[in-house]
């Protein structure tokens, strides 16, 4: 009998990393997945939320409204299909996905969610009217930016 001597190789396999985002982030890339996977929530998101921060998502949303407009339903599995050729979206739509969160059971998940992204574009339009603020030497101007701000913040006068 011949006998071999068997070489170990170490096979380093990397750790899955998990990736973390803010809270905005977050909040879209759930509402994503709760709308890939019900036709009722993507139609209430569709009503509720003009604006998604991330470029990549903003497309992605926009993609999965225009396959259901066209399609009258939504499938997971088809709208990869169709999306395949479009790299970016695919592989965020496909890191969605595969997120395995819990099935929403409440309504006020979906609000929760929808207030965050919306909570996102006033804070931006906030950060810029302090910007300009700063920036100008008007002061009537300026208490419009403030009156501006004010209201931004839900501050009654």
């Amino acid at each position: 009998m011949y006998y071999q001597e068997r070489k170990t190789i170490n096979l380093k396999i990397p750790p899955k990393i998990k990736k973390t985002y803010n809270r905005y982030g977050q909040a879209q890339r759930n509402i994503v997945y709760y709308m890939a996977r019900n036709e009722e929530i993507l139609n209430y998101v569709r009503d509720k939320v003009t604006y998604f921060p991330d470029t990549n998502i903003r497309l992605l949303v926009g993609e999965m409204y225009y396959y259901y407009d066209n399609y009258g339903v939504f499938n997971t599995a088809d709208f990869l299909s169709y999306i395949h050729d479009k790299e970016e979206i695919n592989k965020v739509f496909l890191e969605i996905i595969n997120s395995d969160l819990p099935e929403i059971k409440v309504d006020e998940e979906v609000n929760d969610y929808i207030k965050v992204i919306n909570e996102y574009l006033t804070k931006s339009k906030i950060e810029k009217l302090e910007v300009k603020l700063k920036e100008e030497i008007n002061i009537m101007e300026k208490a419009k930016i403030l009156d501006e701000i004010m209201k931004l913040k839900g501050v009654k006068q």
